[in-house]
């Protein structure tokens, strides 16, 4: 049996790739499928009514895959209410990434910074960190960023790259859509429906460095019921022992397990029940927290579950209701532990007025615990009032207004309650118009927040400097408090030069308000004086910035796929040095990726990126990230009907170590591998 059947649901269709992607870590036994819809490019979860397009003959709408994440509504990609990228799942494993950061490193207007082997900070426009709090990480429209400290730790996210239908990125401000943590922008990542996996795959891989990852998945479908299940197993060697140098320290290693299952119920034509659960557990070297290396080994545990129904009436109305879980159990020695539960339930409902209002009506309802969890060390990050409780409550409502056959507005308001932060709201409204048959022109205004996470609010640190109790690193927790907030324009232009070259253009500028960063205070409320430094957080002041990202893409008929791109980034604060808890962006960077068919079903995939410097203005010692170049190469070979392939690679060509990045946070860095020799190879049947 053939693996990932191509679906006549796809919304995805004429995206081709030249060949599919084996899961690229290093040697991965794959399914391969002759088609973009075969690599799981099923329609976005949650599903929802398709907006009116201006006219099915547009060239512009031709061959374009539908988004989800700009607007909870499935849209034609140019016909978004704000500028989104798509990765597909072919692009994903043709690249050769490890992991789902990787994946993202080529891709305008997304800043991915590897600060050591098993963290990066990922972000969109900039204000990205190791603990990046400011961009929305989701999988399936959940939620996946970390209640303490924000952000999402990728590598130990229990979802398998081979299982990932596409990814998509908003770039910005995407709080009147999914809430108040989407200040710069949202990540998508959407898997594929157990339809579309039918069989069984087997991947396993390794490179020179000895890193691992294997994964078996089984999907299969009785009558009504569609089920998957994957379980997979990945080790990370430490760049002590990649790099042969004893003057590292051994701790940037990871071994851990994950599982991702799902089933779907079919209880009639108009009403689908879906329920999934998902688990990792890893374990690694120690946190390094200003240059305390502590001797035990660190661990978490994350466990991911849904239950959900969805139901359609007829063409013009459908609903969704769905629970979700987010559970972690977090021991980094050093640094902090701690346990936190997430439950979330939220509805949703579409529904089309007079054919030319397309109404999407929401709420959700959070609860959230964070607890410590005592490993007897007293020197890392601690929750003053634990257990630390909040309870959030969100409404929003979008309408998508077909005015006339050119013109399209769309109005999106959402309001939030949080208990420890009051309320806040977001908003965007959106203006497409289709001058011509070959172009989209879009303007937008919006308003996004960002509520302070519990780190920030109710944590502290108390950190002996060098091992001297007299000498304290200090932080004490933020109060008074108030959202992050930002306003943004924007302006889009898709033009289709001509049947297989699509040509982009997207402008933002945007205001930041009250930007959260640590301030000097005194006295040392905490510890026994001489103290190094006392910190607390505070809204110290706002920023300006100016964005613009220019693609083109070219795919030909025999499938040769090529897309270059320039993104422009400049982030002005309002104060000198003024602190803001993360990298400013990359003012320059560049882009090309292209993959070409060759002779006897091989393939050859080539990506690149040039990146400038990026500065952290209120860092300890204000370092930076040197500018840099990265090229992957990639060769693959299609063999057995299609049902195997074989694929060589070198990832990061250029260079062979990364200079040290400085975790956000913290004052110690180390040196880590950069280029990479992988072989993959993969079957299903």
């Amino acid at each position: 049996m053939m693996l990932d059947t191509p679906s006549a649901r796809s919304p995805r269709a004429g995206w081709p790739t030249p060949w599919p992607g084996l899961f690229p870590l290093v040697v991965t036994l794959t399914a391969v499928t002759t088609s973009d819809q075969a690599q799981g490019a099923d329609v976005p979860r949650p599903p929802i009514p398709a907006p009116a397009a201006s006219d099915d003959d547009l060239i512009i709408f031709t061959d374009q895959p539908e988004v989800v994440s700009a607007s909870h509504q499935l849209t034609p990609l140019t016909l978004s209410a704000a500028p989104v990228s798509v990765i597909s799942a072919d692009e994903i494993m043709a690249g050769g990434h490890t992991n789902l950061a990787e994946a993202l490193q080529c891709t305008p207007g997304v800043d991915v910074e590897r600060t050591d082997r098993n963290v990066y900070a990922v972000g969109v426009h900039g204000l990205f960190g190791s603990v990046s709090d400011r961009t929305l990480i989701h999988v399936n429209g959940r939620s996946a960023i970390d209640p303490l400290l924000g952000g999402s730790e990728l590598i130990t996210l229990p979802l398998f790259m081979p299982d990932i239908g596409h990814i998509e990125i908003d770039r910005g401000p995407g709080g009147a859509a999914w809430g108040a943590n989407a200040l710069d922008g949202v990540i998508h990542f959407i898997t594929k429906v157990p339809e579309d996996n039918l069989g069984v795959f087997i991947t396993s891989g390794i490179t020179e460095f000895g890193d691992t990852l294997s994964q078996g998945r089984l999907a299969d479908t009785s009558g009504t019921w569609a089920w998957r299940t994957s379980v997979g197993y990945q080790s990370h060697e430490s760049s002590a022992h990649a790099l042969h140098d004893c003057s590292l320290p051994d701790n940037d290693w990871l071994h851990g397990w994950m599982t991702d299952n799902e089933v779907v119920y079919h209880l009639d034509p108009a009403t689908k029940l879906s329920s999934g659960i998902g688990h990792a557990d890893a374990r690694g070297g120690a946190y390094e927290l200003l240059d305390r290396p502590p001797d035990d080994e660190s661990f978490s545990r994350t466990t991911r579950a849904i239950a959900r129904i969805d139901h359609r009436f007829d063409e013009q109305m459908r609903y969704q209701l769905e629970w979700h879980g987010n559970y972690e159990d977090n021991d980094h020695p050093g640094f902090a532990a701690s346990r936190d539960n997430q439950d979330v339930v939220d509805g949703q409902v579409d529904v089309v007025v007079l054919r030319q209002h397309h109404f999407t009506v929401g709420a959700e309802a959070s609860y959230t615990t964070l607890d410590e969890a005592p490993n007897g060390d007293p020197y890392q990050i601690i929750v003053v009032d634990a257990p630390y409780q909040e309870r959030r409550y969100s409404g929003y409502l979008i309408d998508r207004w077909q005015i006339s056959t050119p013109l399209v507005f769309e109005g999106q308001f959402r309001e939030d309650r949080y208990s420890g932060t009051g309320n806040d709201w977001s908003g965007r409204l959106s203006a497409i118009y289709t001058p011509d048959t070959s172009q989209v022109v879009r303007l937008r205004v919006s308003k996004a927040d960002r509520n302070p996470m519990a780190s920030i609010r109710d944590a502290a640190i108390n950190v002996p400097i060098d091992g001297n109790p007299a000498i304290r690193f200090i932080v004490l927790p933020g109060e008074d408090l108030s959202d992050e907030e930002t306003w943004a324009g924007e302006f889009g232009h898709s033009h289709q030069l001509s049947d297989d070259l699509l040509l982009r253009w997207d402008s933002t500028y945007r205001h930041d308000n009250g930007l959260i960063g640590c301030t000097t205070v005194a006295p040392n409320l905490l510890g026994p004086p001489p103290s190094m430094t006392t910190d607390q957080p505070a809204n110290i002041a706002g920023a300006k910035a100016n964005s613009s990202e220019l693609e083109l893409r070219w795919t030909a008929r025999s499938g040769m796929r090529c897309d270059v791109w320039y993104a422009f980034d400049d982030l002005e604060t309002e104060e000198i040095d003024q602190q803001i808890r993360a990298f400013k962006p990359p003012k320059h960077s560049v882009g090309a990726s292209t993959s070409v068919p060759l002779p006897w079903h091989f393939t050859a995939t080539v990506n690149y990126r040039y990146t400038d410097a990026t500065i952290d203005p209120g860092g300890a010692s204000g370092y930076h990230v040197d500018l840099y170049h990265h090229l992957d190469l990639t060769l693959g070979w299609r063999f057995d009907q299609e049902r195997g392939e074989l694929m060589i690679g070198v990832l990061d060509v250029l260079g062979s170590r990364d200079a040290p990045v400085q975790n956000t946070g913290s004052v110690v860095a180390y040196q880590t591998p950069e280029r990479t020799f992988f072989n993959c190879g993969g079957w299903g049947f």
